[in-house]
């Protein structure tokens, strides 16, 4: 009869793990990714250098000499965003990237003080005349406003000049101290422009941490059970 138990319980053990597993398979119902945003110390001098942190994790931007300084801005208010990004604090921060003709192309680096690994990088308030470059990155598109993404190439060819146009981006792979994360911003306009950027980390879902943890309980279950 213990034996016909243990089995029993084996049995239901096993169909519950493939029950999850097949759960976690299957493709998720499309719903905003939420993300943590980077926040920056207000800086009001274009020293070409804004510090700022990404959770508990130091950042350091550098830009052009005559910019760099920190804006305000609305992430949250970029039209579709919403649809695919639920921003939790800092929707409201930014970092003042400059370029121009004569600084083509206007290198911009994010150093990073502990690796974060596939950040989203947030580029607004672009102008017809303006590209950013981020061969080597491999970005993936999450949504834009009179923005685009062809090949690893920003454009904002509908753009007018408000700051709801905006774009942006998962960037695969990790990022920290020695590996910065890099891009260059090129324009055909001689007047100094800038570009609003910023830095995100996804956030965990707690359904997903709900069933790894379901998983670890029926495997100890299963393997007293032997």
């Amino acid at each position: 009869m213990r034996f016909n138990h243990l089995k029993r319980s084996r049995a239901l053990v096993s169909l519950s793990l493939l029950a999850m597993t097949a759960t976690a398979l299957l493709p998720a119902a499309a719903k905003a990714m939420p993300i943590t945003l980077s926040t920056w110390n207000i800086d009001s001098t274009p020293d070409g250098q804004a510090t700022g942190s990404l959770g508990s994790t130091a950042l350091n931007f550098t830009t052009l000499s005559r910019s760099g300084i920190v804006v305000f801005t609305r992430w949250d208010d970029v039209p579709g965003f919403g649809s695919f990004i639920q921003f939790s604090t800092g929707a409201t921060q930014a970092v003042s990237a400059g370029y121009d003709s004569a600084a083509n192309p206007a290198v911009q680096t994010f150093s990073i003080g502990a690796p974060i690994t596939n950040p989203t990088l947030l580029i607004g308030s672009g102008r017809p005349e303006t590209t950013v470059d981020l061969t080597g990155l491999s970005p993936t598109f999450i949504a834009g406003n009179n923005a685009a993404l062809n090949g690893q190439i920003v454009s904002f060819p509908n753009s007018t000049g408000l700051r709801k146009d905006a774009i942006a981006l998962t960037v695969p792979g990790t990022f920290g101290p020695g590996s910065p994360l890099q891009f260059s911003v090129s324009s055909t306009s001689s007047a100094l422009q800038d570009l609003r950027v910023s830095l995100g980390s996804a956030i965990p879902e707690p359904t997903s941490l709900a069933v790894v943890g379901a998983g670890a309980v029926a495997l100890l279950v299963r393997r007293r059970g032997k």
